[in-house]
Protein backbone atom coordinates (compact mmCIF):
# COMPACT_ATOMS: atom_id res chain seq x y z
CA UNK A 1 0.00 0.00 0.00
CA UNK A 2 1.14 3.45 -0.97
CA UNK A 3 1.94 6.33 1.49
CA UNK A 4 -1.06 7.92 -0.21
CA UNK A 5 -3.38 5.14 0.09
CA UNK A 6 -2.32 4.36 3.82
CA UNK A 7 -2.84 8.47 4.58
CA UNK A 8 -6.50 7.59 2.72
CA UNK A 9 -7.04 4.58 4.84
CA UNK A 10 -5.97 6.22 8.33
CA UNK A 11 -8.25 9.30 7.19
CA UNK A 12 -11.18 7.05 6.98
CA UNK A 13 -10.30 5.50 9.98
CA UNK A 14 -10.07 8.66 12.09
CA UNK A 15 -13.82 9.60 10.29
CA UNK A 16 -15.49 6.56 11.14
CA UNK A 17 -14.16 6.45 14.34
CA UNK A 18 -15.13 10.14 15.21
CA UNK A 19 -19.10 9.43 13.39
CA UNK A 20 -19.35 6.24 15.72
CA UNK A 21 -18.02 8.77 18.41
CA UNK A 22 -20.59 11.36 18.27
CA UNK A 23 -23.34 8.55 17.84
CA UNK A 24 -22.55 6.90 20.95
CA UNK A 25 -22.68 10.83 22.49
CA UNK A 26 -26.22 11.16 20.96
CA UNK A 27 -27.06 7.99 22.50
CA UNK A 28 -26.05 9.24 25.87
CA UNK A 29 -27.96 11.99 25.70
CA UNK A 30 -31.47 10.29 24.73
CA UNK A 31 -30.21 7.79 27.81
CA UNK A 32 -29.77 10.64 30.18
CA UNK A 33 -33.20 11.43 29.96
CA UNK A 34 -34.58 8.48 30.13
CA UNK A 35 -32.65 7.29 33.70
CA UNK A 36 -34.63 6.23 36.81
CA UNK A 37 -32.52 4.32 39.04
CA UNK A 38 -29.09 4.67 40.61
CA UNK A 39 -27.86 2.20 38.81
CA UNK A 40 -29.17 3.19 35.05
CA UNK A 41 -27.06 6.64 35.99
CA UNK A 42 -24.23 5.12 36.93
CA UNK A 43 -23.97 3.11 33.32
CA UNK A 44 -24.25 6.49 31.95
CA UNK A 45 -21.32 8.13 33.66
CA UNK A 46 -19.40 5.15 33.03
CA UNK A 47 -20.31 5.33 29.22
CA UNK A 48 -19.33 9.05 29.54
CA UNK A 49 -15.79 7.99 30.60
CA UNK A 50 -15.63 5.47 27.85
CA UNK A 51 -16.48 8.15 25.36
CA UNK A 52 -13.42 10.23 26.66
CA UNK A 53 -11.45 7.25 26.86
CA UNK A 54 -11.76 6.52 23.56
CA UNK A 55 -11.07 9.85 22.10
CA UNK A 56 -14.25 12.67 22.40
CA UNK A 57 -12.04 15.50 22.41
CA UNK A 58 -14.93 18.10 22.72
CA UNK A 59 -14.53 19.22 26.26
CA UNK A 60 -17.34 21.68 26.09
CA UNK A 61 -19.43 19.10 24.91
CA UNK A 62 -17.96 16.66 27.74
CA UNK A 63 -18.94 19.00 30.75
CA UNK A 64 -22.35 19.40 28.83
CA UNK A 65 -23.33 15.81 29.54
CA UNK A 66 -21.60 15.54 32.56
CA UNK A 67 -23.98 18.71 33.50
CA UNK A 68 -26.53 16.91 32.29
CA UNK A 69 -26.08 14.02 34.27
CA UNK A 70 -25.60 15.65 37.44
CA UNK A 71 -28.86 17.70 36.58
CA UNK A 72 -30.67 14.45 36.73
CA UNK A 73 -29.13 12.94 39.19
CA UNK A 74 -30.51 16.09 41.26
CA UNK A 75 -33.96 15.28 39.76
CA UNK A 76 -33.67 11.61 40.45
CA UNK A 77 -32.97 12.65 44.63
CA UNK A 78 -36.06 14.97 44.55
CA UNK A 79 -38.54 12.21 43.29
CA UNK A 80 -36.79 9.65 45.39
CA UNK A 81 -36.87 11.75 48.59
CA UNK A 82 -40.18 12.87 48.08
CA UNK A 83 -41.52 9.33 47.39
CA UNK A 84 -39.88 8.35 50.82
CA UNK A 85 -41.73 10.69 52.70
CA UNK A 86 -45.58 9.67 51.36
CA UNK A 87 -44.65 6.30 51.83
CA UNK A 88 -44.08 6.96 55.49
CA UNK A 89 -47.38 9.10 55.82
CA UNK A 90 -48.92 5.67 54.40
CA UNK A 91 -47.32 3.28 56.29
CA UNK A 92 -48.20 5.29 59.98
CA UNK A 93 -51.92 6.15 58.56
CA UNK A 94 -52.06 1.76 58.32
CA UNK A 95 -50.47 1.65 61.74
CA UNK A 96 -52.98 3.77 62.99
CA UNK A 97 -56.47 1.84 61.15
CA UNK A 98 -58.43 0.23 63.53
CA UNK A 99 -61.34 -2.37 62.73
CA UNK A 100 -64.59 -0.67 62.88
CA UNK A 101 -66.67 -2.35 65.19
CA UNK A 102 -69.87 -1.83 66.89
CA UNK A 103 -69.79 0.47 69.82
CA UNK A 104 -72.35 -1.37 71.58
CA UNK A 105 -70.86 -5.07 70.39
CA UNK A 106 -68.23 -3.72 71.98
CA UNK A 107 -69.63 -2.54 74.98
CA UNK A 108 -71.41 -6.13 75.53
CA UNK A 109 -67.72 -7.68 74.94
CA UNK A 110 -66.32 -6.30 77.27
CA UNK A 111 -69.18 -6.35 79.74
CA UNK A 112 -68.86 -10.22 79.73
CA UNK A 113 -65.27 -10.37 79.83
CA UNK A 114 -65.19 -8.62 83.32
CA UNK A 115 -67.23 -11.19 84.60
CA UNK A 116 -65.48 -14.10 83.26
CA UNK A 117 -61.92 -12.62 84.34
CA UNK A 118 -63.85 -12.02 87.69
CA UNK A 119 -64.79 -16.13 87.78
CA UNK A 120 -61.47 -16.82 86.57
CA UNK A 121 -59.78 -15.44 89.04
CA UNK A 122 -62.01 -16.74 91.61
CA UNK A 123 -60.76 -20.37 91.05
CA UNK A 124 -56.79 -19.58 91.06
CA UNK A 125 -55.13 -20.80 93.51
CA UNK A 126 -51.25 -21.05 95.13
CA UNK A 127 -51.08 -24.19 93.14
CA UNK A 128 -49.43 -23.78 89.54
CA UNK A 129 -50.40 -26.51 87.70
CA UNK A 130 -54.07 -25.61 88.61
CA UNK A 131 -53.87 -22.05 87.85
CA UNK A 132 -52.18 -23.55 84.21
CA UNK A 133 -55.12 -25.79 83.87
CA UNK A 134 -57.64 -22.85 84.32
CA UNK A 135 -56.02 -21.10 81.63
CA UNK A 136 -56.18 -24.42 79.57
CA UNK A 137 -59.82 -25.34 80.21
CA UNK A 138 -60.62 -21.03 78.82
CA UNK A 139 -58.95 -21.35 76.09
CA UNK A 140 -60.75 -24.32 74.60
CA UNK A 141 -64.28 -22.53 74.92
CA UNK A 142 -62.99 -20.60 72.06
CA UNK A 143 -65.21 -17.40 73.04
CA UNK A 144 -64.33 -13.86 72.40
CA UNK A 145 -65.22 -12.72 75.34
CA UNK A 146 -63.49 -15.12 77.07
CA UNK A 147 -60.43 -14.32 74.69
CA UNK A 148 -60.23 -10.69 76.27
CA UNK A 149 -60.65 -11.96 79.77
CA UNK A 150 -57.74 -13.81 79.60
CA UNK A 151 -55.92 -11.39 77.88
CA UNK A 152 -56.58 -8.78 80.64
CA UNK A 153 -55.04 -12.01 83.13
CA UNK A 154 -51.78 -12.06 80.76
CA UNK A 155 -51.24 -8.74 81.22
CA UNK A 156 -51.51 -9.09 85.16
CA UNK A 157 -47.76 -9.15 86.71
CA UNK A 158 -49.24 -12.12 88.95
CA UNK A 159 -51.08 -13.96 86.80
CA UNK A 160 -49.06 -13.55 83.49
CA UNK A 161 -46.66 -15.82 84.97
CA UNK A 162 -49.06 -19.36 84.23
CA UNK A 163 -49.70 -18.26 80.58
CA UNK A 164 -47.03 -19.88 77.32
CA UNK A 165 -46.43 -17.35 74.58
CA UNK A 166 -48.32 -19.55 72.40
CA UNK A 167 -51.74 -19.29 75.24
CA UNK A 168 -51.09 -15.48 74.66
CA UNK A 169 -51.58 -15.99 71.14
CA UNK A 170 -54.53 -18.01 71.33
CA UNK A 171 -56.19 -15.76 73.77
CA UNK A 172 -55.55 -13.26 71.44
CA UNK A 173 -56.91 -15.00 68.68
CA UNK A 174 -60.37 -15.85 70.13
CA UNK A 175 -60.80 -12.29 71.43
CA UNK A 176 -61.16 -11.22 67.51
CA UNK A 177 -64.01 -12.03 65.42
CA UNK A 178 -63.91 -13.67 61.87
CA UNK A 179 -64.30 -10.38 60.59
CA UNK A 180 -61.10 -8.98 62.22
CA UNK A 181 -59.37 -11.66 61.60
CA UNK A 182 -60.20 -11.18 57.98
CA UNK A 183 -59.35 -7.24 58.16
CA UNK A 184 -56.16 -7.99 60.33
CA UNK A 185 -54.63 -10.45 57.53
CA UNK A 186 -55.85 -7.49 55.08
CA UNK A 187 -53.90 -4.84 57.43
CA UNK A 188 -50.67 -6.87 57.90
CA UNK A 189 -50.18 -7.50 54.21
CA UNK A 190 -50.76 -3.92 53.34
CA UNK A 191 -48.41 -2.40 55.78
CA UNK A 192 -45.15 -5.00 55.01
CA UNK A 193 -45.99 -3.85 51.31
CA UNK A 194 -45.68 -0.36 52.02
CA UNK A 195 -43.00 -1.12 54.25
CA UNK A 196 -41.11 -2.94 51.40
CA UNK A 197 -41.57 -0.21 48.96
CA UNK A 198 -40.18 2.42 51.79
CA UNK A 199 -37.37 0.03 52.17
CA UNK A 200 -36.48 0.28 48.87
CA UNK A 201 -37.15 3.75 48.18
CA UNK A 202 -34.78 4.57 51.10
CA UNK A 203 -32.25 2.22 49.72
CA UNK A 204 -32.15 3.71 46.37
CA UNK A 205 -32.30 7.49 47.84
CA UNK A 206 -29.12 6.25 49.37
CA UNK A 207 -27.71 4.66 46.25
CA UNK A 208 -28.05 7.80 44.79
CA UNK A 209 -26.48 10.20 47.55
CA UNK A 210 -23.40 7.93 46.71
CA UNK A 211 -23.17 8.10 43.23
CA UNK A 212 -23.35 12.32 43.63
CA UNK A 213 -19.82 11.18 45.19
CA UNK A 214 -18.53 9.61 42.20
CA UNK A 215 -20.81 11.93 39.64
CA UNK A 216 -20.12 15.18 41.25
CA UNK A 217 -16.65 15.29 42.57
CA UNK A 218 -15.37 18.23 44.58
CA UNK A 219 -12.95 19.39 42.67
CA UNK A 220 -14.69 19.51 39.45
CA UNK A 221 -15.87 23.05 38.99
CA UNK A 222 -18.33 23.19 35.91
CA UNK A 223 -21.58 22.25 38.20
CA UNK A 224 -21.19 25.06 40.38
CA UNK A 225 -22.55 25.03 43.92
Amino acid sequence: MSIAERAYASKTSNEEKAVELVRRRNEIVKNIDNIQTHKELMSISRDINSLIDEGYDSETDVTVLKSKLYKKLIELKEVCSKRCEQLKDKEDKIKCETYPESADVLAELHTKADNIMLRLLSQFTRDTTNNKMIISNALRTKDRATGIALLRLAASPIISQYFTPRSKQDALDMSKSDGEKSWQIDHDKRLRDVGRERGSAVLENFFLSQAENVIKPKNESYFGN
